[in-house]
Parts: C-alpha cells; structure tokens; sequence
C-alpha cells in the first residue's frame, strides 16, 4: 500500500485518542516498540508514530476525519516506505492494523486486541 493513501476509517476521533489506542495496540505486540514523535525543531512533516516490529521499521502519521497529509508528509512516508519501513497515514486503529497485517487477518488481530485489553483491565 502506498504511503499517501487513504484507508477506511471509522468514527470520527480525535487524533490524540487515536495515536494513543494505536500505540496501546502496537506496544501490546510481541517484539514491538512504538513511541509518539512529538512536535518541535527538525521534526517538521515526520510521522506522528515511529517504532519498531520485528526489527521492521515503523513509521506512521495519524490522521482525524476529513484531515490529510500534507505534502512535506507524504515525502517523509514516501521516503520511509522506499527504503523499506512500514509507513503510511491512517485515520483509525483498524487502518492501522490493516497496514500492519493486511487486510485477510485484520479483523481477527482487532478481535485478540479487543480480548488483550479487556483482560488487561481485569487485572487491574
């Protein structure tokens, strides 16, 4: 999948909401670590998202409703993507997973994060 293309996106959310139920579900993976990239000098443009799966980069900007990429945006995933990360701009969890894993077990990986969070909260 490109980097600049838009997936499904659920419910309208903020992006703040967002990044955060995508990092709880990237950091629930075995052999992942992801962390938010916060704003600041020399970080104009790079994604929201940055990490590591597998020792497979990551590389992910987060996007709200009808809000898209902006060109600077798109170049860095671009960049990313062509040397050899997964990158990409998602608009929900699920366009996360999706990026992640593919479509053919995507809903069945949300399933087991649903199930993941669930019994982690018991635990609590």
């Amino acid at each position: 999948m490109l980097p600049n293309e838009k997936m499904d996106s659920d419910a309208m959310r903020n992006e703040k909401a967002v990044t955060k139920e995508i990092l709880e579900y990237l950091n629930s993976l075995p052999g992942c670590l992801a962390y938010k990239r916060h704003a600041g000098p020399n970080r104009k443009g790079k994604p929201d998202i940055t990490g590591c799966l597998n020792g497979k980069r990551l590389e992910i900007e987060v996007k709200t409703g009808k809000n898209k990429p902006t060109a600077l945006q798109k170049k860095w995933l671009k960049n990313w993507y062509n040397a050899g990360a997964i990158s990409g701009c998602v608009w929900s969890l699920l366009d996360a997973v999706k990026l992640i894993v593919g479509n053919k077990t995507c809903e069945q990986k949300i399933k087991e994060f649903k199930l993941w969070k669930k019994n982690r909260a018991i635990r609590r």
